[in-house]
């Protein structure tokens, strides 16, 4: 064990242990140097020349302090305190949090000027120094100081923009602590059309949002400027150039992209266009999450896209636009997984079949993006009966939803879907389903009779309908409900309707009045007694079919005539002279009194009418009656 060292006879102190100094006047030129190790087993001795004016470790500077603090600049001072470092030409190096850090030169060097620093930003700083001339090494480094910049305006904002439905978000990124230089008040978006850049229209947005929804006509090309403004001021405003969009216009074709290592490596063509650069954005597929996007230099052509918001399973969109003079120039676009994961199993939720004849179709709803967490190429179906034997049909077109198994027999299967992806077969889903070929053939059959026979009863009630008074009139023809008139019944003689004249008429004018035959012999309303036939031989002029003002008669007449047999006289409806069955000649000749003072032509006259060759009208007994004998 080391017991004591000594350094050119004088010994070191103990409590630094690895260092030994010794207190002597500096002189120019080179001097021997001896350090001896000692303990009870003896002693080692270690030499060295050197000239101590180039071998200098300088002490740490003394008292830090930093004064003039503004915005992106500061004074940084200190002292020496050992004097001969004044007269030395030092370089010193300060070291300040988040930056590379300043050097410099000087005569006895006792002050730094701190520049690019960031507003509103906190520094810690600390100084070493060395010799400029015969350098040796880095002297001790000063005490830390800590000090805050003043504030500023906020850096110009990085926009942005996304196209989603009628709608055209203009997006920003917020500004970070050394980017907004304070707090952000609000953000504020102008916008006008580049053929009326006079007229602005301007609105304010809340510090806590960065992205603004505006509808504006597609048809014209605009420009969208956007500042953020904090107590220092606001800052410049960043433009953009939003393109006139084509109704017409056709998307264009989105190429598969295939990520690595949590991440996409991207490359493209040079264009001469892009003289502000290149953009890329990249978002969810299913715009679950803002957009994100990248600006390059226009010399770059090709990127890796990291982000630590990126998922595996997701598909995401990436595009490539060229920055131009006027509005951003789409160039690529692209859907990728950054890594894909198997889909999990009972994709098809919606699955079902439908059996035709020994065919069975089994069919599901399209697949969303959501349940989508690889590239699907296609799908298969398998199916097999419970002997075990499997069959199977693919699809290599991935917007199918419905696959054919064919001839298949009677009885229990299980059919079987599944994507096919760059995993594997995935999203299995089972289906169990009994095939009963007669069963369902019947039916069909009954359906479709049951259809068949309710179309033609709807068609034959829809013509009845449209038919019915037609109809009705052929098949159910109205019958006139029979009434009796009163002076066929009535003990009080009434003038029958067809001797019913208008009275309004010249008194002049005559009525013709039938004459009644009878003929003995007949029957007549199916009495016992023989009945009797009546006869007239023209049907009054003035009779119509039509219901006419009902006349009253005198009382019926006695007869002073010889007696005639029942069976060969009645009493006539019309008036009451009596009646042979042959002979017009009555019995008497009484005067027939009519209603409203009408008075009828003479009986001789009247029954002139007999001998008139005619063809005379019957009468149904049942509107005749004759009087049955007392």
């Amino acid at each position: 064990m080391i017991k004591a060292y000594f350094l050119s006879c004088s010994k070191c102190d103990s409590e630094n242990k690895g260092r030994c100094s010794k207190k002597l006047k500096v002189e120019v030129g080179e001097k021997n140097w001896t350090l001896t190790a000692w303990n009870r087993l003896g002693k080692v001795e270690i030499q060295d020349t050197a000239d101590l004016t180039k071998r200098v470790h300088m002490l740490a500077p003394h008292e830090l302090t930093v004064a003039d603090v503004n915005a992106r600049t500061a004074i940084l001072s200190w002292r020496w305190t050992v004097q001969r470092y004044d007269n030395l030409s030092l370089t010193c190096q300060t070291n300040i949090t988040d930056t590379e850090g300043h050097i410099e030169h000087g005569v006895g060097l006792k002050v730094a000027i701190l520049t690019d620093l960031r507003p509103n930003w906190e520094y810690q700083v600390k100084v070493r120094c060395r010799t400029a001339e015969h350098f040796w090494k880095w002297g001790t480094w000063s005490k830390t100081v800590t000090f805050r910049t003043l504030g500023d305006v906020p850096d110009p904002l990085d926009v942005w923009m996304e196209e989603k439905g009628n709608q055209t978000l203009i997006v920003w990124k917020r500004p970070l602590d050394h980017q907004s230089h304070g707090e952000i008040m609000q953000y504020q978006v102008t916008w006008a059309r580049t053929s009326d850049s006079n007229r602005l229209n301007k609105t304010n947005v809340p510090p806590s949002a960065h992205r603004h929804a505006l509808r504006l006509d597609t048809g014209e090309q605009y420009v969208i400027k956007v500042t953020a403004k904090n107590k220092n001021g606001s800052s410049s405003p960043s433009a953009i150039t939003l393109p006139v969009i084509s109704p017409d216009k056709t998307s264009m074709k989105v190429s598969r992209l295939i990520g690595s290592e949590g991440g996409f490596n991207l490359s493209w063509s040079g264009r001469p266009e892009a003289s502000c650069g290149y953009i890329v954005d990249w978002v969810p597929a299913n715009r679950t999450e803002p957009v994100d996007w990248r600006k390059l230099p226009p010399s770059q052509t090709s990127v890796r896209i990291e982000s630590k918001n990126f998922k595996d399973g997701l598909r995401y969109q990436l595009s490539i636009y060229a920055c131009t003079q006027t509005s951003a120039l789409l160039l690529e676009r692209m859907e990728g997984y950054v890594t894909e994961t198997r889909i999990k199993d009972n994709l098809f939720t919606s699955l079902k079949y439908k059996q035709q004849g020994s065919h069975v179709e089994i069919s599901w709803d399209p697949v969303s993006l959501t349940e989508q967490s690889a590239f699907i190429h296609g799908y298969v179906l398998y199916w097999w009966e419970t002997s075990g034997q499997n069959f199977s049909v693919t699809t290599n077109n991935p917007e199918d939803t419905s696959l054919t198994a064919k001839n298949l027999q009677t009885g229990f299967y299980t059919f079987k879907v599944a994507a096919r992806t760059d995993v594997g077969e995935c999203g299995n889903t089972t289906l169990i389903a009994t095939l009963n070929f007669q069963s369902d053939s019947f039916i069909i059959i009954f359906i479709f009779s049951l259809c068949a026979v309710s179309a033609l009863l709807l068609i034959i009630t829809v013509l009845c309908y449209h038919h019915w008074t037609c109809i009705k009139q052929k098949l159910y023809p109205e019958i006139p409900k029979p009434e009796m008139p009163d002076w066929f019944a009535s003990p009080v003689k009434r003038v029958p309707p067809y001797l019913q004249t208008d009275l309004s008429h010249n008194a002049e004018e005559h009525t013709d009045i039938p004459q009644l035959h009878y003929k003995s012999g007949e029957p007549l309303n199916n009495n016992t007694q023989d009945s009797t036939a009546l006869i007239s031989p023209q049907t009054p002029h003035s009779y119509q079919n039509q219901p006419a003002e009902k006349y009253w008669a005198s009382p019926a007449l006695n007869s002073s005539g010889p007696n005639v047999p029942s069976q060969s006289l009645f009493a006539n409806p019309t008036y009451n002279p009596m009646m042979t069955g042959e002979d017009c000649t009555p019995s008497s000749d009484p005067k027939l009194q009519m209603r409203n003072g009408y008075q009828p032509q003479s009986l001789d006259e009247f029954f002139r009418l007999c001998q008139m060759d005619q063809d005379p009208v019957s009468f149904v007994s049942g509107y005749i009656m004759p009087p049955q004998p007392s």
